[in-house]
């Protein structure tokens, strides 16, 4: 027998707010799902949604309706917290439609009244609650709010059972698909938002930032903030440090602090020093890049690309320009400026030579002193 739902909206101004990363729409039709209600019905011009039947108004809804065989279940989205158990109980009650929530229904639907005749009104009271969360409303900014609350702290409290510790569960914002291993460690303030997986026993900073991101296990991360990135096994990170759109750090790599990485790549077992800041940048395994290296691209475009190979040295405050390659086991030196490929076990210096002007030293400063 088939199941339909029609979704009930007063404030559609709420409809994509989010509680924990997921709007109130998802919360209710994710729950629609694991309750196998097939069909579901919306009456709006709002949504674009392949699991959503459309209608322009609630008399063409009630047409669609009446085509319909078995249950129909009208659910109000007011309720993000509903369990599919107590879905499932109401459509096994009796009568043509049941209610979620009776209030306002005659006003709602009173281009059809005499499909009130088929309805039966299951009052707030009496409906089959399995859990007491599902009686949590949103109808404003307010309610909203402590919605958000709630569920945060319902999340920790079901991390903090798996295993993972939080330093304060009060003071942690885990998304919804947010996804931890055993032994995870996390400070104060720490934000784990969307499709993010951290590996077991990894221990994240205080004031960390980490969106769609997928961490390996053993990773030790400082005050970092992360974006569409993913770290590999054994990763350490120092403080202060971005990774962001795209970047792809394998296993065993250490990145000091205070460094920016933008669409960058990074082989395994290669270190990368503090104040460095790269994009568009390719690194080799067993790479080693010193404090204050940069890699820029003078025409400001996305296509260039500086490219380390393997085994490479990078000695400290070197400016690549790209587009531009190291070859592999080849070095340059410190304070370089690199516009031209080095070829692999080469090495060089692109500086300006050391002059030395005997007593000019003394000559600034005497002048100095005068003013």
């Amino acid at each position: 027998m088939n199941k339909c739902a029609v979704l009930l909206v007063r404030n559609k101004d709420l409809i994509s707010e989010s509680i924990q990363g997921k709007t109130l729409f998802e919360y209710t039709m994710d729950t629609l799902k694991t309750a196998s209600i097939e069909t579901v019905y919306y009456c709006g011009n709002d949504r674009e949604d392949d699991r959503l039947t459309v209608s322009s108004s609630y008399k063409e809804l009630f047409n669609e309706l009446s085509d319909e065989e078995g249950r129909i279940l009208l659910i109000d989205i007011d309720y993000p917290f509903l369990c599919p158990e107590t879905l499932t109980g109401m459509l096994e009650s009796e009568g043509n439609l049941v209610l979620a929530d009776y209030v306002n229904i005659t006003d709602v639907f009173a281009l059809e009244k005499k499909d009130l005749n088929h309805l039966e009104e299951l009052f707030f009271d009496q409906m089959p609650f399995t859990d007491d969360a599902e009686k949590i409303r949103v109808t404003d900014a307010a309610s909203l709010a402590e919605a958000a609350e709630f569920e945060r702290k319902r999340i920790s409290r079901g991390w903090l059972e798996k295993g993972v510790r939080f330093e304060d569960p009060e003071r942690v914002y885990i998304g919804h698909d947010a996804e931890f291993g055993p032994g995870v460690k996390v400070g104060l303030d720490v934000s784990v938002t969307g499709k993010s997986v951290i590996g077991e026993n990894t221990e994240i900073a205080s004031f960390s930032r980490i969106e769609n991101c997928t961490v390996g296990s053993h990773c030790l991360l400082g005050q970092t903030i992360m974006k569409d990135s993913s770290l590999g096994d054994r990763v350490r990170i120092g403080s202060f440090t971005e990774i962001v759109t795209g970047c792809e750090i394998a296993k065993d790599v250490a990145i000091g602090g205070f460094t920016s990485l933008r669409k960058v790549s990074v082989g395994k077992s290669s270190a990368i020093g503090t104040h460095c800041s790269l994009s568009f940048t390719r690194i080799g395994e067993s790479v080693r890049i010193g404090s204050g290296v940069s890699a820029i691209d003078p025409d400001g475009g996305d296509d260039d690309l500086v490219e380390i190979k393997d085994y490479a040295y990078i000695g400290n405050n070197v400016i690549l320009v790209a587009p531009v390659t190291v070859g592999e086991i080849a070095a340059v030196a410190a304070g370089t400026t690199l516009t031209e490929d080095v070829d692999d076990g080469d090495s060089v210096i692109g500086r300006t030579r050391q002059m030395t002007r005997k007593g000019m030293g003394l000559e600034y400063i005497a002048k100095e002193s005068k003013r």
